[in-house]
């Protein structure tokens, strides 16, 4: 993921009913994992959503016990996350920062989890995310990684499958906001095996599971010793 180019598409973007935590429109992105989400969550875990924008996770995660933090590269949406955690009286922490570089010490979470948008990073891009998880996590701390499956969703066009670079599974996009302009983004053909193979080499799997919804919910443990 280019983060500049990132940054600007989601600053432009804004904050919508979709994305809002304060509107029951944006539910349904915890809604589809809330259930094996719950069940990792601990009382006064600490826990990081990467790529946070405006905190849904966050904010669900509170709800369930947890102590969360949130980062990501786009200022616009960690600000409304910031005046919505004051007017709730939360503990959710917003942080703006590269996932190529997580501004965090050793040990700094239990928890972290990587919710439906590990399409928008690379795969050397996750490998160096889960290598740095590996010290940001404690030991024994978990990954949640929630995504589609590509291969299943588009195994029988051959047009779509077509424009992604065979060797590093990129397909140039062109995102247009209306009153804003044009953003050049890019996706990744990612599948289940594909993360279990690429975020496996630094943490071990532990849970690959498909949900009813057709999301894969994959679980990794950091065995670094103490």
């Amino acid at each position: 993921m280019d983060v500049r180019r990132s940054a600007d598409f989601y600053n432009a973007a804004g904050v919508c009913e979709m994305t809002d935590p304060a509107s029951e429109a944006s539910a349904f992105a915890v809604q589809k994992v809330h259930e094996p989400l719950a069940r990792e969550i601990r009382p006064g875990m600490r826990t990081l959503d990467l790529g946070c924008n405006a905190g849904r996770f966050c904010f669900a995660m509170e709800e369930m016990g947890a102590v969360p933090v949130g980062i990501d590269c786009a200022n616009v949406p960690l600000e409304h996350a910031r005046l919505l955690a004051a007017k709730r009286g939360s503990r959710c922490r917003f942080v703006l920062g590269d996932l190529n570089h997580l501004p965090f010490g050793p040990d700094a979470f239990d928890l972290a989890v990587f919710p439906q948008n590990i399409i928008e990073h690379s795969y050397d891009a996750v490998d160096r995310l889960a290598a740095r998880l590996t010290t940001v996590l404690r030991p024994g701390g978990k990954l949640c990684v929630s995504a589609r499956d590509e291969l299943l969703k588009h195994g029988g066009d051959r047009e779509f499958l077509d424009r992604y670079d065979a060797a590093t599974g990129r397909v140039a996009t062109v995102y247009t906001i209306p009153g804003k302009g044009e953003f050049e983004g890019s996706c990744h053909f990612w599948t289940a095996a594909f993360a279990v193979h690429v975020i496996g080499r630094r943490l071990r799997p532990t849970t690959v599971r498909q949900l009813p919804n057709g999301l894969f919910w994959l679980v990794f443990v950091n065995d670094r010793s103490a």
